[in-house]
């Protein structure tokens, strides 16, 4: 089996140069939005180990609202958004070696990085339900 974080970068870059014409710092917005979603599922895997195994790999005791608000945004970027960011930027964008890449995926089957994209979100805001719900 192909490697799907891979796979679902390639699919986004390919599909962005083929549309480079109408966003020309398509760079950015591909690894701004990849290391976000990333850093999300990140954040699920933390919380799926913190409620369910009791073992804590992240500091995930924050509140999204109230007084902690912005501890909470500086301690979300450092645990888990920078990282994602720098890391995808070393992969994929440093000396340009998605060019690498390119020709090893091919980049018909959108419906699956579409697919990731959606159960990444799904699997996280269903663990913030059944958290509020069971807690």
């Amino acid at each position: 089996m192909k490697n799907i974080y891979d796979f679902v970068w390639i699919v986004l870059i390919k599909n962005a140069i083929f549309n480079s014409k109408k966003k020309p710092n398509w760079k950015f917005d591909i690894w701004f939005q990849m290391s976000l979603i990333n850093s999300l599922n990140y954040l699920t895997l933390g919380l799926i180990l913190k409620w369910f195994f009791n073992i804590h790999i992240i500091y995930t005791d924050f509140e999204p609202t109230g007084v902690d608000k912005l501890d909470t945004i500086i301690n979300y970027s450092l645990q888990v958004a920078f990282p994602w960011f720098l890391l995808s930027y070393l992969r994929f964008f440093y000396k340009d070696r998605y060019k690498k890449y390119l020709d090893k995926y091919e980049a018909e089957k959108r419906v699956r990085a579409f697919t990731y994209v959606c159960i990444s979100f799904l699997l996280l805001f269903g663990l913030m339900i059944w958290n509020r719900i069971f807690s």
